[in-house]
């Protein structure tokens, strides 16, 4: 849909609903251990080569040479030589499954194989990796569920599998990713309904479930995303209404909740989202007419105005 646009009246003041209690995330889930574990960094990456299509590599310099490993290519390592960074983006010929002996990297805070044709699942044993901070597997080929273990990362900031054939359902366990900040998992095959759990992420400024075969209703306490700019749920099969707990979300920017099959009227609570910029929810069977502050926006579905 084209760009939306901002209008300038402003409504009588509405109640803002309370938050949504959310419910505690599980526990922690245990991470099975890699049966290969090489005994250092070096190791390691050798086994990541060989098992992702090294020899083919558009990037492959310094890999497998004696060289220190932060002069191999993607590769940065901390004072003491371990490896911190694996950023292998855009390869496009990174090629077979991701090993599990990844986990095996003690001290890696980011691990980007974005835009490459990584297949398989996704190693749960990537749940023990305390340090990361990012994990970023977009735009490959991936398949399977998403591993409930990866809610053990409590130090991750960023999480990106958009672009994958994941399916199955999202793991309420990612509720416990209380530092993420951003949360995309954008055109996969994911089905069932979003957990109530991932009103938890109080930090999250994105967040995005776009283009799966999600259903039920929208839960509520994703009002509880109070840091959230952006918020993408389109293209599902999303029903019920719209929830009025959104209206919590006053640095919200951008809503996205077009072609779903959201019913009922657009609540006039969200008119207290001063923030507010781009609000797309065409393609919805809703009723009612268009609140005088979104009476500007071109992302509306075909309603009268108020």
């Amino acid at each position: 849909p084209p760009p939306t646009e901002t209008a300038t009246p402003s409504p009588s003041r509405t109640a803002v609903p309370t938050a949504t209690r959310v419910p505690p995330p599980p526990t922690g889930t245990p991470v099975p251990t890699p049966t290969l574990v090489p005994h250092n960094d070096r190791a390691v990456l050798e086994v990541f080569y060989h098992a992702t299509n090294g020899d083919n590599w558009e990037g492959n310099n310094n890999w497998l040479t004696d060289a220190a490993l932060w002069r191999w290519t993607g590769v940065r390592t901390n004072e003491e030589g371990r490896v911190t960074t694996l950023h292998l983006d855009g390869f496009d010929n990174l090629r077979g499954e991701i090993p599990a002996e990844l986990a095996n990297l003690a001290k890696l805070e980011v691990l980007r194989l974005n835009n490459n044709q990584l297949s398989g699942e996704i190693p749960p044993e990537l749940g023990s990796l305390a340090d990361l901070r990012r994990l970023s597997l977009s735009s490959n080929q991936l398949t399977g569920e998403i591993p409930k273990e990866l809610g053990n990362l409590s130090n991750l900031t960023h999480l990106d599998l958009y672009g994958n054939r994941l399916s199955g359902q999202v793991p309420v366990e990612l509720g416990r990713l209380t530092n993420v900040e951003y949360f995309r998992l954008n055109f996969n095959q994911l089905e069932g309904e979003i957990p109530a759990e991932m009103g938890n992420l109080s930090k999250v400024e994105g967040f995005g479930l776009r283009g799966n075969r999600l259903s039920g209703e929208i839960p509520p306490e994703l009002g509880n995303m109070t840091n959230i700019r952006w918020l993408d749920l389109s293209e599902n099969q999303l029903s019920g209404e719209i929830p009025m707990e959104l209206a919590n979300l006053s640095n919200l920017e951008n809503l996205s909740l077009y072609r779903n099959k959201l019913e009922g009227e657009i609540p006039v609570e969200l008119a207290h989202l001063s923030n507010l910029r781009n609000l797309t929810i065409w393609g919805n069977p809703l009723t009612g007419c268009v609140p005088v502050p979104f009476q500007g926006f071109r992302g509306i579905a075909d309603l009268p105005d108020c």
